[in-house]
């Protein structure tokens, strides 16, 4: 269990290595606190398709907050600058 708030989400190495450029940019953002908006306009999408990828990659993740995208991101090695 990574989250102190009873959370759950794995850490595979293997689930690390699946993940594509777009989703470690997800992650990347999530976890530097960017909201959908601010996203959408760093990567040149629509928020609605901002919220699309990272509804796929939260359920891919095990995650159900954004909160939690921090903690993962270190976990799964994702840099944050």
């Amino acid at each position: 269990d990574l989250f102190a708030d009873g959370g759950t989400a794995t850490t595979d190495p293997a689930l690390a290595a699946s993940l594509s450029p777009r989703e470690r940019e997800l992650i990347r953002l999530i976890a530097r606190g960017l909201t959908d908006k601010d996203i959408a306009r760093e990567l040149n999408l629509s928020p609605t398709t901002v919220r699309t990828y990272n509804s796929a990659l939260y359920e891919k993740l095990g995650i159900q907050r954004r909160g939690q995208m921090r903690a993962l991101a270190d976990a799964l090695g994702v840099a944050l600058d």
